[in-house]
């Protein structure tokens, strides 16, 4: 479902032609954020971090049913190269950001899955304040996602919302957008 989900974000905040996917974490739901974009963007190479250097290596073994070139390599690589990155970390409660943001395509993509609880989340702050950022579900996100970190008002439109009109959001696949899941 929220590998679904952040398809469904991507293909109506991302370039259409996105062929670069990072993702920041390595574990199931990396394998279902792969998947569910490889049905939606031309994926010609999925770069993989983890802190966990076990992790990264094993999803390639994890995700190779879907038959794309996946390689392991370094976060600023990651950062500097991907159309989309999904950070869907287990990060600890008010620790750092799992991305420095500072190197990333002006068009960048991100699905961030893995804030899940008040103080926790995977983005910095300044990275959320220059991006659009849009919410599966505005309440849940400003409680325990990268919203909390923001003001209410400055939260763009829900998941809901860019389903209805997604012409309405084309001109935002050239900035950097966020796709807050929750």
């Amino acid at each position: 479902r929220t590998g679904a989900t952040s398809a469904v974000a991507s293909k109506i905040l991302a370039r259409p032609e996105s062929s670069t996917i990072g993702l920041v974490g390595a574990g199931a739901q990396a394998v279902t954020q792969l998947h569910g974009l490889s049905r939606v963007f031309p994926i010609r190479e999925a770069l993989v971090y983890d802190i966990n250097v076990g992790n990264a290596e094993s999803f390639l073994k994890r995700a190779a049913f879907l038959g794309l070139p996946i390689r392991v390599c370094s976060l600023p690589e990651l950062e500097q190269k991907a159309d989309i990155i999904c950070t869907a970390t287990s990060v600890e409660n008010g620790a750092k950001p799992v991305i420095a943001g500072e190197s990333l395509q002006p068009h960048v993509h991100i699905n961030a899955v893995g804030a899940d609880q008040p103080g926790k989340t995977e983005l910095p702050l300044p990275l959320i304040h220059k991006s659009r950022v849009c919410p599966d579900f505005i309440d849940q996100a400003m409680a325990d996602g990268e919203c909390q970190k923001m003001n209410r008002a400055d939260v763009e439109p829900d998941l809901f919302e860019l389903i209805q009109s997604p012409k309405d959001y084309r001109s935002w696949q050239e900035e950097q957008t966020i796709f807050d899941s929750t």
